[in-house]
């Protein structure tokens, strides 16, 4: 009687599985090329820092110099605001729109800020960058900061400032204590006091810097 493992059928599934193995081993040593990033100073004065980084999800930023640090005082906690205002409605879309343009893209939308900068960042799938940037300058440079909306943005705020850790109060006691007297003794964080005290026109006051 013929052994099991001469069967045709057998030979040629053992064979398959070979030829499988070899194919995954392939695709495993396959490396991306690897690209150093760019700077790139453009004539109106804006920096552009880029890096190609092989993935299926790009992420793009913009970043302006308007932290803290530059706040008057009575301009203090604007900045919280801005950061928690990202994806309210703009001079030329509402926040629905934005939100349904972003499933659509499939990005997600977010901001942070710091005593330097505040950055405005979007992730969304490689394929879909050329929307995703059209929808990020609107965001980044087209606020209309509504009453309304800015109103109903207050709960936020205070969420946020409720959710600090002991370790970020000390720190920003710390820092108010290091640099008194100067725009960097700002906090990150609107006070108590300033909530609901600040209008779309706030940036206008005291003058532009």
């Amino acid at each position: 009687m013929a052994s099991k493992l001469t069967k045709p059928g057998l030979l040629k599934n053992v064979v398959k599985r070979s030829y499988g193995a070899q194919a995954a081993a392939q695709q495993t040593n396959y490396t991306l090329p690897q690209h150093q990033p760019q700077v790139t100073s453009l004539p109106s004065g804006v920096v552009v820092a880029s890096q190609e980084n092989n993935s299926p999800v790009s992420r793009v930023a913009v970043l302006f110099k308007a932290g803290s640090r530059y706040e008057a005082p009575s301009q203090v906690g604007a900045s919280h605001m801005l950061r928690t205002c990202v994806g309210l409605g703009t001079n030329n879309t509402t926040a629905f729109s934005i939100t349904r343009s972003l499933q659509q893209l499939g990005g997600s939308l977010e901001a942070e800020g710091g005593r330097e900068h505040i950055l405005y960042g979007l992730e969304v799938i490689r394929d879909n960058l050329d929307g995703g940037l059209e929808l990020l300058g609107e965001v980044s440079t087209q606020p209309a900061f509504k009453a309304w909306e800015v109103k109903e943005n207050l709960r936020r705020v205070k969420t946020e400032l409720a959710l600090r850790e002991p370790s970020t109060l000390a720190l920003e006691m710390l820092h108010k204590a290091a640099f008194r007297n100067t725009g960097l003794a700002n906090s990150l964080f609107m006070s108590d006091f300033k909530i609901g005290k600040l209008s779309p026109d706030t940036g206008m006051e005291d003058g532009e810097r």
